[in-house]
């Protein structure tokens, strides 16, 4: 598998505006969809949220891995984004 395959220039923000984790969840999940890369994307998120609320995917140093198994994409799928002044994922 190549990275490059999955995430594109075009999945990847640099400056991410949300405020708290949810809202960088649903703008990541946007960038997706922008893409056509989501299914359903009210499923994708519901799916990630969940994953989210089972345990946090917050790590350390400001990086955090916001993921999901979820019938809301046809296949493995990635964006990547920063947001400046961080957020905190717990």
């Amino acid at each position: 598998m190549k990275l490059h395959e999955h995430l594109p220039a075009s999945h990847i923000s640099v400056d991410l505006k949300g405020e708290t984790k949810f809202q960088i969840i649903e703008e990541m999940l946007e960038i997706l969809d922008k893409n056509q890369k989501l299914l359903n994307s009210d499923l994708a998120l519901e799916d990630v949220l969940a994953r989210e609320s089972y345990l946090s995917t917050g790590l350390e140093n400001g990086l955090a891995i916001p993921h999901a198994k979820t019938d809301g994409v046809n296949g493995l799928v990635a964006a990547f984004g920063v947001k400046k002044a961080g957020v905190d994922f717990e």
